[in-house]
């Protein structure tokens, strides 16, 4: 073999492992792009996802706040409203006593509003 032979082969030789180098390198730089282009998708869907969970959160404290102030408002209103009726109890005890055609001795034999008295004989 020549020596022009030898080094066309080596030219050639070292021409293919330039290009499959290259290419190698092409691939790897797409593969990268790709892994970089999906991570970035990941990313912003996990930020979706941590915004809606944020959303979820705030409104659930929102719920519970305002399940509380229901709670509080009915128990103000259940107190409001025992006190209604202690003061029109009142107010019925008042009038009776104050009524000269009410027999206010008759209060004390009631026992939830029965006469809880023996009717008197017959004449």
């Amino acid at each position: 073999m020549k020596t022009s032979t030898i080094i066309l082969i080596v030219l050639v030789a070292l021409a293919v492992a330039v290009v499959g180098f290259v290419l190698w390198r092409r691939s790897t730089a797409a593969k990268n792009d790709a892994l970089r282009a999906e991570a970035t998708a990941t990313r912003q869907k996990a930020t979706a996802a941590t915004l809606e969970a944020d959303r979820q959160s705030a409104d659930a404290e929102e719920r519970a706040a305002r399940a509380k102030r229901e709670t509080i408002g009915a128990e103000q209103q259940r107190v409001a409203a025992s006190a209604n009726r202690a003061a029109a109890a009142e107010m019925q005890s008042h009038a009776d006593d104050i009524d000269p055609d009410v027999d206010t001795k008759l209060d004390t034999h009631l026992d939830n509003g029965v006469d809880t008295r023996t009717a008197p004989p017959a004449h």
